[in-house]
């Protein structure tokens, strides 16, 4: 008698130990979760606000020409590898110097923004009051301009465009004719 009471009290216990396993497990799961998905927000949020940092993500342009911008993106048969501009801070170096939404900016003193360098890395090489030759893509037609960066009112020290924008990377399909 006292042996079956032992191994139900062990029972009982070994059940309610899994139970309670079972559930830590899922609420640090939830926990975790939670924190990498706020993370991630928080880093796009400064991405979007041109903040950007090297890990930039990368917006890919159907063929079909279904662009998730507003109307004054150009059409996908003129997009190239680089910078959409999404944002021209009033005021900015970008808006003095003449660049709008729309534009796409596809080099930094002739250094290519694509793929492997974003807008951000090519401008923080530089400092505040430098001047860089931006060229841009407007409409189809390619233009250079000189724009003389600021310094980012929320990083002292750094170089500062005065735009927010999405790194592009066209789709080259191979092998396909029209």
């Amino acid at each position: 008698m006292e042996d079956k009471r032992i191994y139900t009290i062990a029972i009982v216990f070994g059940v309610i130990a899994i139970v309670l396993s079972l559930l830590a497990g899922a609420l640090s799961g939830a926990v975790t979760g939670y924190l990498v998905a706020r993370w991630q927000g928080r880093n796009l949020a400064e991405q979007l606000r041109g903040e950007a940092t090297p890990q930039q993500p990368r917006i890919i342009f159907p063929p079909e020409g279904i662009l998730p911008f507003r109307d004054n993106t150009p059409p996908a048969e003129e997009l190239v590898a680089g910078a959409l501009i999404r944002e021209v801070v009033p005021d900015g170096p970008a808006d003095k110097a003449g660049l709008r939404e729309g534009d796409i900016i596809v080099a930094v003193n002739d250094e290519p923004v694509g793929p492997k360098t974003s807008l951000a890395d090519l401008i923080l090489k530089f400092k505040p009051g430098q001047t860089v030759e931006i060229t841009y893509r407007r409409k189809g037609e390619e233009r250079t301009i000189e724009v003389r960066l600021g310094e980012n009112p929320k990083k002292p020290g750094t170089a500062y465009l005065g735009v927010t924008y999405a790194s592009i990377t066209p789709i080259e399909l191979k092998g396909q004719t029209n």
